[in-house]
């Protein structure tokens, strides 16, 4: 439907991607764990060995507050690790493994670390691979570095 309207409209897409993808890009991490709050969606993402080997995103519906998307993520991320651990038992995360917290939600820090904490996952600081000014709003923009940072 996406690539419909877009022939629609004209325009001719030089690449697409995904916000999972996107953000395995931006956070350029061999592992992490990438967890990104919108007020209405969830994105997760496991990278292992520089390979996005885990990825989900949930509709959330319309009408949340940033403590309901705070909590819906920490369920759905322990549930992605449990799931993740569960297939790879040879060779499940590491709690060393840092949290990456983006989108909306990382403008609430305080409540976003009280929570992945209780998981025994530390959020680590974003640290792009590209020059940003000191102030810019980097958790807002990581899926937009992500799709900066794509080779086509």
């Amino acid at each position: 439907t996406f690539v419909d309207t877009l022939r629609l409209a004209k325009l001719k897409p030089a690449a697409m991607d995904v916000k999972p993808l996107a953000l395995a890009r931006a956070v350029n991490r061999r592992d992490a764990i990438i967890a990104h709050g919108e007020s209405d969606s969830i994105e997760l993402a496991i990278v292992v060995d520089t390979v996005p080997s885990l990825m989900r995103s949930i509709y959330l519906g319309t009408d949340t507050t940033p403590g309901q998307v705070a909590a819906r993520l920490t369920d759905e991320l322990e549930r992605t690790i449990d799931f993740y651990n569960g297939t790879h038992r040879t060779n499940p995360l590491s709690p060393k493994i840092p949290v990456y917290v983006t989108g909306e939600i990382g403008n609430y820090p305080t409540l976003v670390d009280s929570l992945i904490s209780n998981l025994g996952y530390s959020v680590a600081q974003l640290d792009p691979p590209i020059k940003l000014p000191r102030d810019f709003p980097v958790s807002l923009f990581m899926v937009n570095i992500g799709l900066l940072l794509k080779k086509v």
